[in-house]
């Protein structure tokens, strides 16, 4: 029941965030409300809630060992799911609030793509974002070498 909830409550309270994230990456206000501490606090708090209430001592052991299977196993439980998604609806936001912040910082960088990436499936998100950045970065020193030589 706990694990629902903070299931379904996570997928909620990130949801706006992503909104401005993806709609108005560069606008001050997303930038106050995202760059904030607060909302990735209480998401901290929730995960450390599932953790204490839902890991088992035999789960945790299996968390803490390198082996597929056991992970696996221990991921049968719904709390412990319930604490790896609310880990990756975390991190995926942080890296997310990360990308809008490149964007204010390099005015033109295109990264609503990057953004849409990092809500779905974070690591593709953040590469994403590397590799458009380079090739920014690239074509802007392309750009100013060329206005320098003409």
């Amino acid at each position: 029941m706990l694990a629902e909830l903070f299931f379904n409550g996570a997928n909620l309270a990130v949801l706006p965030f992503w909104l401005l994230l993806i709609g108005r990456p560069r606008w001050e206000w997303t930038q106050r409300i995202v760059g904030s501490p607060y909302p990735f606090a209480v998401l901290a708090i929730a995960y450390l809630i599932l953790l204490v209430t839902s890991v088992s001592p035999e789960s945790a052991a299996a968390l803490a060992s390198p082996k597929l299977a056991d992970i696996a196993k221990a991921f049968a439980d719904p709390g412990v799911t319930a604490a790896g998604w609310l880990h990756f609806v975390v991190l995926d936001l942080f890296v997310g609030r990360w990308v809008a912040q490149t964007a204010v910082e390099k005015p033109g960088l295109p990264v609503r793509h990057s953004l849409v990436l990092c809500l779905f499936a974070g690591p593709l998100g953040l590469l994403s974002h590397l590799i458009t950045q380079a090739i920014w970065q690239w074509w802007q020193q392309r750009q100013a070498t060329s206005t320098t030589t003409a």
